[in-house]
């Protein structure tokens, strides 16, 4: 019985997992044959991107929480503090994305490739 079970369960999984992620998987689930240094920067990007939006709500509250200060002078200190600390990060953030782009833009380039953007 167990040699019965050995071998219906065991010996049959890898054939039915060729099967299952085989080429045609990675078309079913979207993934295309795209170059993954485009992928790389494009995920820098967007991770760049989600931490501008991050700073800028940041910058939003701060100022909110200045005007609302109702002359705290406590208040006052600690926003204009957070929307300078804001204005800093938001700058090295620039530079790194700029920096970033510059160097994947260049390997890309020098690798013999193509940039349709």
């Amino acid at each position: 019985m167990h040699t019965v079970v050995f071998f219906v369960f065991f010996l049959s999984l890898p054939a039915f997992a060729q099967d299952l992620l085989g080429t045609e998987v990675g078309a079913y689930a979207g993934l295309t044959n795209a170059d993954p240094r485009l992928m790389v920067a494009l995920i820098i990007k967007w991770v760049m991107g989600l931490m501008g939006l991050g700073a800028l709500v940041i910058f939003l509250y701060s100022g909110f929480e200045w005007m609302t200060s109702m002359g705290n002078d406590e208040k006052v200190k600690d926003a204009k503090k957070r929307i300078l600390y804001t204005v800093i990060g938001m700058a090295i953030l620039l530079s790194a994305y700029a920096i970033t782009m510059f160097v994947f833009k260049t390997v890309y380039l020098s690798t013999g490739a193509r940039i349709y953007n």
